[in-house]
């Protein structure tokens, strides 16, 4: 009798555990908690340990929201324009899921809102002028902050393709993005060009509204 108890109970639970397997991407493709991880993020000018999480909000509409901590490194060894980078990443993603059930891959479209602030400093000497009518002059060195400023809008589309409970997030779209540098206000102009090579900063430091693609790839888990 104990023995026939067992064996129904065993039974019991893997008809259950079946049954929670069905109720998967298999069975229902749209996400309802996923945690995911974009790795070329930190290949970024501004690189960031970038994070999502996204949950459903009703059928095949889910909300992500994603964060970024920037990594304090230059781009270059030597670089002296871009060092002691700091700031965060943020983004608001509403999606909408058009997958059909009994699929490995599903699409969706999204919107994405999004902002950047970073700050870094910068080492620069600059030629000004001695005296009121700049009959001689000289050069300082200067060590001071810059704030660089970025939020724009996405349309994206894109799709999800899952290997059990792990999955790839891929998606392209169009970005317009608002640019905006800030140095301090005490910083005088300079006389004459410091820059070697003037014009070939990277990345382009000029206040601009500017349209550009948009690219991810995320790799996530989801929960059951």
């Amino acid at each position: 009798m104990r023995r026939s108890v067992a064996v129904m109970v065993i039974c019991g639970c893997l008809t259950l555990g079946a049954a929670g397997q069905d109720h998967s991407w298999k069975a229902d493709p749209v996400p309802r908690h996923a945690i995911k991880f974009s790795p070329f993020h930190l290949l970024n000018f501004y690189p960031t340990i970038q994070m999502s999480y996204e949950t459903r909000i009703k059928n095949r509409f889910t909300l992500q929201v994603e964060g970024g901590y920037i990594v304090r490194r230059s781009v270059y060894r030597y670089d002296s324009e871009f060092l002691d980078k700091r700031g965060l990443k943020a983004k608001l993603e509403p999606r909408y899921y058009f997958g059909l059930k009994g699929e490995k891959s599903f699409y969706y479209g999204a919107l994405e809102l999004y902002v950047n602030a970073v700050n870094f400093d910068r080492q620069d000497s600059r030629v000004e002028c001695f005296d009121l009518e700049c009959t001689r002059t000289f050069r300082r060195d200067y060590t001071y902050e810059m704030r660089y400023r970025e939020h724009g809008l996405a349309a994206k589309s894109g799709f999800i393709s899952y290997f059990s409970q792990f999955f790839v997030d891929i998606n392209a779209g169009l970005i317009v993005r608002n640019i905006r540098y800030y140095e301090p206000a005490w910083l005088e102009p300079e006389v004459l060009a410091g820059e070697f090579f003037p014009g070939l900063k990277t990345p382009f430091e000029q206040d601009r509204l500017a349209m550009s693609p948009a690219l991810g790839l995320r790799i996530g888990y989801r929960f059951r």
